[in-house]
């Protein structure tokens, strides 16, 4: 009798073992029909903002399990990364987007139709130094590394009466909450005395270093909150409140 009773206990654990696995599957099926859907709605959002990706933006919702969320119509979060955000000047590789508070009817998920709309959204990207020096590549031979709190460290070569002259300085990076600021702490020559009268140009072209970036356009209404230098690659983050995703 024991033994009986022990199979059929057996019996309903492998039962309940391959229901659950099932539920998962579907589960997960469920979840990647939906981020499809809500992928391709996201990357029209997007382009209408005029941000152009390489590729569809790649699309995660978080959260189980993921059915009662689709039924319910709201979802705990989405996260997002868009790529190549920004068209001249700065790019921004890749655009880490996190939603809050998402609701999507089921029906509008599944026909492509949207509105899908976030509660809160908060992005963060990263610039690369590369993309800095290209940006002031209209100066000849210049090289920026960044010394940390906001200093760059610059060199460059400055042409005087036919001679280069290797020169090196500092500049202050910061944000104006639309534009990157860079503003020169002066030059010297780098290694070598300036020869007599060039001073002056060495001066000019600190001028010159002088200059407003404006930064990329967000897409989905994302404010720019804080840019800071890190050691490989300049931080950007944004946010945003109530905002149709779709």
């Amino acid at each position: 009798m024991a033994t009986r009773r022990r199979k059929r206990l057996i019996a309903l654990g492998v039962s309940l073992a391959v229901l659950i696995g099932l539920v998962v599957i579907a589960d997960r099926i469920a979840a990647a029909v939906a981020e499809d859907k809500i992928s391709g709605l996201i990357a029209a959002k997007a382009s209408e903002s005029g941000i152009e990706s390489q590729r569809p933006p790649e699309v995660d919702i978080g959260g189980f399990p993921f059915l009662t969320q689709v039924f319910g119509g709201e979802y705990d979060q989405i996260d997002m990364t868009l790529n190549n955000v920004g068209a001249d000047g700065f790019v921004v590789p890749k655009l880490h987007v996190t939603a809050h508070g998402v609701t999507a009817a089921l029906s509008d998920v599944m026909s492509g139709s949207g509105p899908i709309v976030a509660a809160t959204m908060n992005a963060r990207g990263e610039i690369s130094y590369e993309s800095l020096t290209t940006e002031l590549e209209s100066t000849s031979g210049v090289t920026v590394t960044p010394e940390g709190d906001g200093m760059l460290s610059v060199k460059a070569t400055v042409d005087v009466a036919g001679q280069p002259i290797p020169v090196a300085g500092t500049a202050t990076v910061s944000f104006n909450g639309q534009s990157l600021v860079i503003q020169s702490q002066g030059f010297t020559a780098d290694g070598m005395t300036l020869p007599p009268g060039a001073q002056p140009i060495v001066d000019a072209f600190a001028a010159s270093f002088n200059r407003d970036i404006p930064m990329p356009a967000m897409p989905y209404g994302l404010v720019l909150e804080d840019l800071r230098l890190e050691k490989n690659a300049m931080v950007v983050t944004a946010s945003a409140k109530n905002v149709p995703l779709a």
